[in-house]
């Protein structure tokens, strides 16, 4: 059986995949013979950890977690399995075409899916308004800023890439300031600036508690994702 290398931005992410708790920058060997690569938020970051699990010998890879809704159709929880990726400097990546059918017939009826174009962010788009000008400038579906620099290193390499990613904001969405002055730039929330931020602002608790149930909405759907497949991940054979 091929060996996957999955890489996910954030340690709750990689917990849809495997029970054992991962900090940022860690790998780990699952035991159906398959890799998890931690890498922290952004492409610099995800391409690090797509060479550690390059290190590991896998022969493909998966980029696995959250994006952010770009169309106003999607909705927190719903999975996005991109037939193409654009990066911030307009270079197009196309996944595996076989795999990527393949893997679209394994995903539970009951779960609402898209395909179409996933784009790259450098940063983190923490408005609506910067979510509508870019789905009205490129027609993208989501965006995240991991997935084209592992695509960009798996083409490199010659591998195949297949994205799959669960919306954790929707297009309307507008992050609470307290969360944007309390993101580190790996991805993760420094809770002591977050506890003062909402005792400044109590206002953005509501779109807090908004924001972590979208969340919770992903990681159940990147579960069931999990729980559906018989360990290759629809790729066979390579």
């Amino acid at each position: 059986m091929p060996v996957l290398g999955f890489v996910v931005a954030l340690p709750g992410e990689a917990r849809t995949l495997s029970p054992q708790r991962l900090d940022f920058e860690e790998t780990l060997a699952l035991p159906s013979g398959h890799w998890i690569g931690v890498s922290g938020a952004g492409p610099k970051r995800a391409h690090q950890a797509a060479r550690r699990l390059l290190d590991q010998n896998v022969d493909a890879l998966i980029s696995w977690g959250c994006a952010g809704a770009l169309e106003a159709g999607l909705q927190p929880g719903h999975l996005v399995v991109p037939e193409r990726i654009v990066s911030a400097d307009d270079e197009v990546f196309v996944p595996d075409p076989s795999w990527h059918q393949a893997f679209l017939e394994t995903i539970p009826p009951s779960l609402k899916h898209h395909t179409g174009t996933l784009l790259e962010s450098l940063t983190v788009i923490k408005t609506a308004d910067e979510k509508g000008r870019l789905q009205r400038a490129t027609g993208a579906l989501a965006i995240d800023m991991e997935s084209a620099a592992i695509a960009r290193l798996a083409k490199a390499e010659h591998l195949p890439f297949l994205v799959i990613r669960s919306i954790a904001d929707h297009a309307s969405m507008t992050f609470p300031e307290a969360i944007n002055r309390s993101l580190n730039p790996r991805g993760d929330v420094n809770i002591g600036p977050l506890l003062l931020e909402l005792l400044r602002r109590p206002q953005d608790l509501k779109g807090l508690i908004q924001l972590g149930r979208s969340f919770s909405l992903a990681m159940t759907t990147l579960k069931r994702v999990k729980d559906a497949q018989n360990s290759h991940f629809s790729l066979k054979g390579r």
